[in-house]
């Protein structure tokens, strides 16, 4: 397993900035996140100046373009959040107001019921009246 060219401590060598030139693979027991970060510095580091520029632009345009969608995500979610709000507060006040009208509704037909049992009554006094002698 070969990791450094001509070098002997594998530790103690990639830690060191001046041996990432030397770098040829990424050991087996190197292979978390942080260490694969380490091993890829060290590639750019191996690269040629106009190389590495050409490199460091794509990564500068990548990371631009990641940032416009992730804030464009992030606007969207946002307006979808405030549109989704207002569907939700008019859906309210709908069923606010159907039910208001139920219970205008049932308030006149109670209102109605009473004048019917009223004007019972008062005929049923009446009858009554009609029936006894005065």
């Amino acid at each position: 397993m070969a990791v450094f060219k001509g070098t002997g401590g594998i530790m103690s060598e990639a830690l060191k900035e001046r041996n990432l030139s030397d770098l040829v693979n990424v050991p087996d027991g190197f292979r978390d996140e942080v260490l694969k970060r380490f091993f890829q510095a060290a590639e750019v580091a191996q690269l040629d100046p106009p190389a590495r520029d050409a490199y460091e632009q794509s990564l500068k345009y990548y990371r631009d373009m990641k940032n416009v969608i992730d804030t464009a995500v992030d606007e969207g979610k946002e307006t979808l959040r405030k549109e989704l709000k207002l569907v939700l507060k008019e859906e309210r006040r709908q069923k606010e107001d159907a039910l208001r009208q139920k219970e205008d509704a049932l308030r006149q037909k109670e209102e109605a019921f009473r004048q019917k049992e009223e004007a019972l009554k008062r005929l049923q006094n009446l009858k009554r009246k009609l029936k006894s002698p005065v």
